[in-house]
Formats: structure tokens, sequence, C-alpha cells
């Protein structure tokens, strides 16, 4: 059974090697969200990252409302879930916030495959 301990969101910003311009914005590093659940044997399941930018110039998610929705509406919607199966993650009770859900999934997938041995990606 799949159930999650503990979530940790890390943030930081990276230079990008080459910035680039729109004719609204010049972005020269990207700020980044990755998030990290843990569950009860204290495996971690990462890959979580947001794609979000920190303005909203590309679409209405930033990574603040991305983190905000994070810590207050999916994590306590999801640390007292169990299931067998990430397909069986429930998110919709929110609606929208496509990239905050986004990353939730990616850490959930990517802790199950670990607890499976095996890889998200097959070939």
């Amino acid at each position: 059974m799949l159930a999650f301990e503990k979530l940790l969101i890390h943030r930081f910003k990276m230079p990008l090697k080459h910035p680039f311009s729109n004719n609204i914005t010049t972005i020269e590093e990207k700020d980044i969200l990755i998030i990290e659940l843990i569950d009860a044997y204290g495996i971690r399941g990462y890959g979580g990252e947001s794609v979000a930018f920190a303005s909203p110039w590309y679409t209405e998610e930033t990574t603040d409302t991305v983190q905000y929705m994070i810590e207050h509406h999916l994590w306590p919607l999801i640390k007292h879930q169990q299931m067998k199966h990430p397909s069986e993650l429930q998110l919709q009770q929110v609606r929208r916030n496509h990239m905050a859900k986004a990353a939730i999934e990616g850490a959930v997938w990517d802790l199950f495959a670990k607890r499976q041995k095996s890889r998200c990606i097959t070939q």
C-alpha cells in the first residue's frame, strides 16, 4: 500500500545558460520547485518538478502559487490517502492548478516505481 509520511519542497534558482526573451519579459534564471514525498519506509519519491515560472507571464500558475497550492491544499488532501497504484491518486477536489498537480503526481509515480524496484519510464 502506498502512503505518504512527509512532503518536502526544495526551492532554488537556476541561472539559464542562455537567457531568453519574448515581448513581455526576459528570463535569466528559472525558479525551481522539486517535490519530494517520503513514505513510512523512508523511500523518497522525486521527479515532481514544477514547470511554473516566477511570474504569470506564461500561465496563471507561478512558483509561489504552485508551492502554496501544494502546501495548503494538495498535501492535506493526499497525506492520508492510501493507494495500491498512483492511478488511484485523488486530486479532483482541487480545480485547475495543473502544474501543482503534475508536480505531486511525478513524485508519487517516482516513489511507486522505487517501491516496485523499477523505473517510471520503460522502453
